[in-house]
């Protein structure tokens, strides 16, 4: 679980890329750049950050690194709840856990890169995303 103790933050304007989000190239990624302002997130302590809210409509998304200096640590419950556009999503590694209906009803998520780290898995993190026909889980969950 999150800290209960957190602030609501939006992100900046900076962007990532997918080589220094993810260690691993995969073709739908390439070349895509997510904006830090698409997400918003709560401070957990002085070095990390769950993130709360994706406000974007790409269909391709890199999850950050780091926002704002904070390390994104997690995604927490219903983070991108029914975008329907979203395809495919990678996730650093420093995401260690997905909470409860992080990806409920993304009918059309078909790919998702998930991270090494990865600890938690939340209950129906993908309920209803009939695209996603399999997922490779990483040694650590």
């Amino acid at each position: 679980r999150f800290a209960e103790d957190t602030q609501d933050v939006t992100g900046t304007e900076t962007a990532v890329n997918l080589d220094t989000a993810v260690g691993e190239k995969i073709a739908a990624f390439e070349g895509v750049v997510t904006p830090d302002a698409d997400f918003t997130y709560q401070v957990e302590d002085v070095y990390y950050a769950v993130i709360t809210e994706y406000t974007g409509n790409e269909a391709v998304v890199i999850v950050p690194e780091a926002i704002d200096e904070y390390k994104v640590r997690g995604l927490a419950d219903g983070v991108f709840r029914e975008k329907n556009d979203l395809k495919a999503i990678a996730l650093p590694d420093t995401v260690t856990a997905i909470g409860n209906y992080a990806f409920n009803d993304c009918a059309g998520l078909t790919d998702i890169q998930l991270p090494n780290g990865l600890t938690s898995i939340g209950d129906r993190a993908f309920y209803g995303c009939h695209g996603l026909t399999s997922v490779s889980l990483p040694d650590s969950v």
